[in-house]
């Protein structure tokens, strides 16, 4: 497919006004102007299925969603530290949804925000350090969720890579999933060499790989 004056143009654009490193998808980047439910169209009117962006559960500009954001964005858009009823009475629509030992939230704005937060609790509950993550991976671009995976590895991250140990992505074309009495003979002393900078052994470590 011949790329288009107008994407070469904002190709350019977006390298000057965004950074080069700041990525495409596809080796001809799609120029999307317009969502519906589960479709999208590019500038040329071809239309696409979606079953990749962030909002599949609901679609793109579902009705209920773009009055609720309109709505609320008339009223007040502010942060949590200030009392207000809407928040509150969100999380509890929400947790009363899930199991009753789910009872109260965090509330964060992007994934790679929330994931650093559930590495932190896990930090504080666990006093440990060590993360065993699968490769291949993207979880979002703080210094500390950028080392869950090496597909987009980080030009510096504080050191905390030393705390980082990766499996392979299992695939469709390997075969059966390899469960853990049939660990790879290198996994084992990735683990032991993840204990000795302070991180526990999975259980069935321990007990299988004697």
């Amino acid at each position: 497919m011949a790329r288009h004056t107008g994407s070469e143009t904002l190709i350019e654009r977006r390298r000057r006004l965004l950074g080069p490193n700041m990525a495409t998808f596809y080796d001809e980047p799609v120029h999307i102007v317009r969502g519906e439910g589960v479709w999208l169209w590019d500038a040329d009117g071809r239309r696409y299925l979606d079953a990749y962006n962030n909002v599949p559960h609901v679609g793109h500009c579902n009705p209920r969603v773009v009055e609720a954001i309109c709505r609320q964005a008339g009223q007040l858009n502010t942060h949590t530290r200030y009392l207000h009823e809407g928040i509150l009475d969100y999380v509890e629509r929400l947790t009363a949804t899930m199991d009753p030992a789910l009872d109260s939230a965090v509330l964060t704005c992007t994934g790679s925000e929330a994931n650093d937060i559930a590495l932190r609790m896990a930090e504080a509950v666990t006093g440990k350090r060590g993360i065993i993550a699968t490769d291949a991976t993207y979880h979002g671009n703080t210094a500390l969720v950028s080392q869950l995976g090496r597909s987009l590895p980080p030009g510096s991250g504080f050191g905390l890579d030393q705390y980082f140990r990766f499996v392979e992505a299992p695939t469709a074309t390997a075969g059966p999933i390899p469960m853990p009495r049939s660990l790879p003979k290198r996994w084992p002393n990735r683990l032991r060499s993840m204990n000795g900078r302070g991180s526990a052994l999975p259980r069935w470590f321990s007990a299988r790989s004697s």
